[in-house]
């Protein structure tokens, strides 16, 4: 519900739709062009990727709705351009002051324990998660919906992105970004 309302807040405070603006401020300053929020219901997206899941006879069938609420989903956005996201994070170009935005954009908007007996930390900041790993600073996003899901992984310390996007439910993301992880770390 959070950045439904935050996206409102934009479209009321800016005069612009959240797409506009994402379009305007964040996605085009960073080269994405294939990057942005659908809000139009008959829009054709060039080069969609559609997302399937099993029926309850384990056949697959397109996961579609005609629900088109943005801000806290409704993103679509490419491999390439998610490259360009995050490139942000080492050589920013957003915010009047884009180096002090950035080191902003990472504070944690709160603490929760991942397992108390551990003493470990995981912050949420800002729709990442924050946390440290075996190989370093982990900063992540995950999620999915209508047979898509994904699984993002930014590691500063080694300037590595790992990066799992499916268009079927039936394919973990978050297991194959661990695979990925192994493979690139040699672990």
């Amino acid at each position: 519900m959070g950045y439904i309302m935050l996206a409102i807040l934009v479209e009321e405070v800016s005069g612009l739709t959240l797409r506009e603006y994402t379009d305007k401020y964040v996605f085009k300053p960073l080269g994405m062009d294939n990057t942005f929020f659908a809000d139009d219901a008959v829009e054709l997206i060039k080069n969609r990727a559609y997302g399937y899941s099993k029926d309850v006879d384990g056949n697959y069938v397109n996961d579609m709705t005609n629900l088109f609420v943005v801000g806290d989903g409704g993103l679509h956005t490419t491999i390439n351009d998610m490259q360009k996201w995050d490139a942000q994070f080492y050589t920013p170009k957003l915010g009047k002051n884009p180096v002090t935005f950035m080191e902003e954009f990472m504070l944690p908007n709160s603490s929760l324990p991942v397992n108390p007996d551990s003493g470990a930390d995981i912050f949420y900041a800002n729709g990442q998660g924050i946390s440290k790993s075996e190989n370093g600073l982990l900063v992540s996003h995950s999620g999915g919906w209508l047979g898509a899901n994904i699984m993002y992984r930014r590691y500063p310390d080694n300037q590595f992105m790992n990066l799992v996007m499916c268009s079927n439910t039936s394919i973990n993301a978050t297991n194959i970004a661990d695979e990925i992880d192994k493979w690139y770390f040699n672990k």
